[in-house]
């Protein structure tokens, strides 16, 4: 059985002891009832108890390597981030301080679970406005503002990314399948080469370390009472303001689609200066680790369509789309340099 199949088994397996454990030492109350309501890269239940709703995230090890400590401080950003003014969803920690729990063995780490408040009218945004960035601007500089330290000097995690001969071997075994996205990931090999040359000069740049949220997508948003609601903390970690700065513009714009939002550039930046955010000047360096995000994203999706245990594969059309989007990846810098200079168009949403 593979680490990813021992996962799934396990979360199919009768969770009522599991929901004990979980709200006793959580102190949630007496459990009423669970329901699944999301299964992704994780799984999402609502459970009920005899005191409220809970959104209980169960982590898969493959993804978190079980690294109790980097969730701990991710937990500890996000709480910090909520005093500070940041919207989250309330986290919920033990009586001894502990963000997430142990509840099940795996191969690679223990099954953890995550505890928030159920937010029950939240929702992802059906129309992204210039106010709802200006606002995301405004939370981002916030968090940014905490600085909290971290113990790492580079950002883990988007300071590597896969070899030449590692791609070479996921686009051979995609075109002997005949997959529908080989050609694409193919095609994307230019694109991938550069950003791994831009990611080799990044490494003599010596930006300043924060923890911070590094994650900040349309996918983690929600809209609460018409307010936004920051989620997904889990890869809160090191990276520098400007380059959170550089990304968000990026992820908002869409600048990677093919009718890419420019005009939000312009709300985002005003909400993050009104809110004390530093503007960076615009460089290139500020947007490769954003790019080298985009590369590893795709190539875990790309390995996981080619795991016949994984059952969590993205669906080809969608790993073509990404890939596409990928091959244009060099080509959008300038004009994300620009928005980030305050030169695209865009009126006060």
């Amino acid at each position: 059985m593979t680490a990813r199949e021992h996962y799934l088994v396990s979360l199919e397996a009768d969770h009522s002891g599991r929901w004990d454990r979980v709200c006793q030492r959580f102190e949630l109350g007496a459990p009423v009832s669970a329901t699944l309501v999301g299964r992704r890269s994780h799984q999402m239940w609502r459970l009920t108890t005899d005191r409220g709703s809970y959104a209980i995230k169960e982590l898969d090890p493959a993804a978190t390597g079980g690294d109790r400590r980097w969730l701990q401080d991710a937990a500890e950003l996000e709480a910090a981030a909520h005093i500070a003014g940041v919207p989250v969803a309330r986290r919920v920690f033990t009586s001894d301080g502990a963000a997430v729990l142990p509840v099940a063995p795996h191969p690679t780490g223990d099954v953890l679970v995550a505890v928030h408040h159920w937010i029950s009218d939240a929702h992802l945004p059906t129309r992204v406005s210039g106010r709802m960035v200006a606002d995301l601007g405004v939370a981002l500089a916030r968090l940014h503002g905490l600085g909290m330290s971290t113990r790492f000097s580079q950002p883990v995690g988007m300071w590597e990314m896969p070899t030449e001969a590692e791609l070479d071997a996921v686009v051979e075994e995609a075109v002997a399948r005949q997959l529908v996205w080989a050609a694409q990931l193919h095609r994307a090999k230019p694109a991938i080469r550069l950003i791994r040359e831009m990611l080799q000069a990044r490494h003599a740049c010596n930006y300043r370390m924060i923890r911070t949220h590094r994650d900040v997508t349309q996918h983690n948003v929600v809209v609460s009472k018409d307010h936004l609601l920051l989620l997904d903390w889990d890869v809160a970690g090191p990276w520098s303001a400007a380059e959170e700065l550089a990304a968000t513009v990026a992820e908002w714009t869409e600048i990677l689609e093919d009718q890419p939002r420019k005009d939000l550039a312009a709300d985002l930046l005003r909400g993050y200066a009104a809110a004390g955010g530093t503007l960076p000047a615009p460089e290139p360096g500020l947007f490769t680790t954003w790019l080298v995000k985009q590369v590893n994203w795709t190539m875990l999706l790309a390995r996981r369509s080619l795991d016949a245990s994984c059952a969590q594969a993205e669906p080809p059309n969608d790993l073509d789309h990404l890939m596409r989007r990928l091959r244009r990846a060099p080509e959008r810098l300038p004009v994300l340099l620009d928005l980030l200079a305050g030169n695209g168009p865009g009126e006060p949403g």
